[in-house]
């Protein structure tokens, strides 16, 4: 107030209400770098206020779909003036950034949900791979059992090694013929 007392600076209200500042002497500005600071910081504000409020439009005009939000650098951008400015933004465009930062969320949530979905996924189809080949392991055993009993023994126990099901083991130890001895030193692998 001192400075419009002094009529350096002119104070108004625009159209909405909001108290604004006119600064009468251009040396003023030039000569005071934090008057500079606040006027380049406030012009990039109504910079950005426009371009939201545009967005804003867009939004209200397309039934609110979700589509229209913020995104990406928009929304951190808006996100940071909401933080910083949130007595200079009218009612509507709070409403809109706050939409557009539950839509973000969302997003990542649904992305965490697939991720997780994947994961879960890849684990059982490197299971079923594992299953797969040691059962293709125990039939090769098996097959080699008459033959080559050593070759044999060690398929066999890869192929115990690799099955993670119990049934599966039964099902191989039953299936090779092998004595009793054998059996134990297979089974207890």
């Amino acid at each position: 107030h001192t400075l419009a007392d002094s009529r350096l600076l002119v104070t108004n209200r625009d159209s909405s209400g909001h108290e604004t500042v006119e600064v009468i002497h251009e040396a003023l500005i030039q000569q005071w770098r934090r008057l500079q600071e606040w006027l380049t910081e406030d012009r990039a504000f109504r910079v950005w206020q426009n371009r939201a409020r545009a967005f804003l439009q867009i939004w209200q005009r397309g039934a609110q779909d979700t589509d229209a939000l913020l995104r990406g650098l928009a929304l951190a951008e808006a996100e940071r003036w909401l933080t910083e400015r949130p007595d200079d933004l009218e009612e509507k465009l709070v409403g809109f950034i706050q939409a557009s930062l539950e839509a973000r969320q969302a997003r990542e949530e649904r992305e965490r949900q697939r991720s997780r979905e994947l994961e879960l996924a890849l684990a059982e189809s490197q299971r079923l791979e594992r299953r797969a080949l040691a059962r293709q392991l125990g039939a090769q055993a098996d097959q080699l059992m008459k033959r080559k009993s050593d070759l044999a023994l060690l398929l066999a126990s890869e192929a115990l090694q690799r099955s993670d099901q119990p049934q599966d083991r039964t099902d191989l130890l039953t299936t090779l013929d092998v004595n009793p001895f054998l059996e134990k030193i297979l089974h207890g692998h």
